[in-house]
C-alpha cells in the first residue's frame, strides 16, 4: 500500500517468476482482508498468471461490488458468561478436546456458537469420549477439536555424548475442526481448520452446511435402501406365491400319474385274469380260483376309478419344500441365500 501510494496508485512489476508473482497477489489479498485499502478505493490487479504484473489502487467501488453477497458469519463471543452445558463440561473435563492451554478459552467459544447455532436450527447434541456428538433427523456426526502441532528441529545435551539433534513437537495455535472419515461420505469435506487466509471463526457455517447436507445424502440413501429392501421383499414374497402353487401343482401331477398308472394296472390285471380263465380251466383247481379272485380284488383296490375322492390334500409346506421351486431365493427370507 505504500508503494502504491507513493507511485500514484500504480505498481508494475516486470514478469516476475511463478513464486514472486504468488507473494504478490498474496499481498493483495491480505491488503484487501486486513482493511488496510482507503475507504472509496478498491484494488485491482492484471497479469495473474503470465506477463507483467499491473497493481492499482482505484477510487470508486469495484465495478462488480453489486453482483458480491456479503458472506455470512457466525460471531464468536469474547467470553463465556453463559456456557453452554456441554462446554461447561468441557471446562471441568479439557481432556475431551485436544488443545493447549493457551488455546483452550478461544476453542471452547468457538464450540459454544457452534452448538447454540445447531440447537437453533431444531437439532441437539451431546459430550461424548472421542468428541461432541451432532444429531440431527436421527443421524448422528462426530465431531473432534484439536490444535495442529508442527516438528521443530532442536539439540539436546546429554551427559556422555554432548549435544545431539532431535526434535519436538511444538503448538502452532492453529485449531482444527474434523469428522472422522466415512466411506459413505468419501470425497466430501470433513476438515476445518486456521489457514493464513482465514479462521476456523469463519468456517462456522460451513460446518453447519456440511452436517445437514450429510444429513440430506444419508436420508435419501436411507430412502432408496428401504425402497430396495421393500422391492426385494415384494419379489420374494411374489417367489413364495408362486413356490407354494408349483408345490401344489407338482403334488397334483404325481397324483395324477399314480393314479394313471393304477387305472392302467388295474385294467391289464382283469384282463389277464380274464385270459387266465380263459385258456386254464379252473374247474377243480382252488390254488388256481383263489389266486383269480385275489387278483381281481387287488386291480379293484388299486383302481382309482372306484373311489369318491380323486383329488389329493395339499398339505401346508415346510420351507424345505419349497426350495425346489424357488430358483434363487431362499424360503427362509429376501436377505437369505437359496
Amino acid at each position: 500500500m505504500d508503494q502504491l501510494r507513493d507511485n500514484a496508485g500504480t505498481i508494475t512489476v516486470a514478469d516476475p517468476d511463478r513464486l514472486t508473482r504468488a507473494a504478490w497477489r498474496r499481498a493483495i489479498h491480505a491488503a484487501k482482508q486486513d482493511g488496510l485499502v482507503p475507504t472509496g478505493h478498491h484494488l485491482r490487479h492484471h497479469g495473474r498468471n503470465t506477463g507483467d504484473l499491473h497493481i492499482e489502487l482505484i477510487q470508486g467501488n469495484h465495478p462488480d461490488t453489486k453482483y458480491w453477497s456479503p458472506r455470512q458469519q457466525l460471531p464468536v463471543p469474547d467470553n463465556l458468561n453463559q456456557p453452554h452445558p456441554i462446554i461447561a463440561k468441557l471446562q471441568h473435563h479439557p481432556n475431551h478436546i485436544c488443545v493447549t492451554t493457551a488455546s483452550r478459552d478461544r476453542a471452547l467459544r468457538i464450540l459454544q456458537t457452534l452448538l447454540i447455532e445447531w440447537e437453533r436450527r431444531g437439532h441437539t447434541a451431546e459430550l461424548a469420549d472421542d468428541g461432541i456428538i451432532m444429531t440431527i433427523n436421527g443421524y448422528r456426526y462426530t465431531f473432534h477439536m484439536s490444535e495442529e502441532f508442527k516438528l521443530i528441529n532442536h539439540k539436546t545435551t546429554y551427559p556422555l555424548q554432548g549435544a545431539q539433534p532431535t526434535t519436538r513437537e511444538v503448538s502452532t495455535g492453529q485449531l482444527v475442526l474434523e469428522l472422522p472419515h466415512d466411506w459413505n461420505h468419501n470425497g466430501r469435506r470433513h476438515r476445518w481448520a486456521d489457514r493464513t487466509r482465514w479462521t476456523l471463526d469463519d468456517k462456522l457455517l460451513d460446518i453447519l452446511t456440511e452436517l445437514e447436507a450429510r444429513a440430506r445424502l444419508d436420508h435419501e440413501r436411507h430412502l432408496a435402501a428401504l425402497e430396495k429392501e421393500t422391492h426385494r421383499r415384494q419379489e420374494w414374497e411374489a417367489a413364495m406365491a408362486t413356490a407354494r402353487l408349483r408345490f401344489a401343482e407338482d403334488i397334483k401331477i404325481k397324483a395324477l400319474n399314480d393314479q394313471v398308472t393304477a387305472w392302467h394296472n388295474a385294467t391289464r390285471i382283469r384282463a389277464y385274469c380274464d385270459a387266465l380263465q380263459a385258456v386254464i380251466p379252473t374247474d377243480g383247481n382252488v390254488d388256481l380260483e383263489d389266486w383269480i379272485q385275489w387278483a381281481r380284488r387287488h386291480a379293484d383296490q388299486i383302481d382309482p376309478l372306484g373311489r369318491n375322492r380323486l383329488r389329493p390334500d395339499i398339505p401346508q409346506p415346510y420351507p424345505s419344500n419349497l426350495k425346489p421351486f424357488l430358483d434363487h431365493w431362499s424360503p427362509y427370507g429376501p436377505d437369505n441365500y437359496g
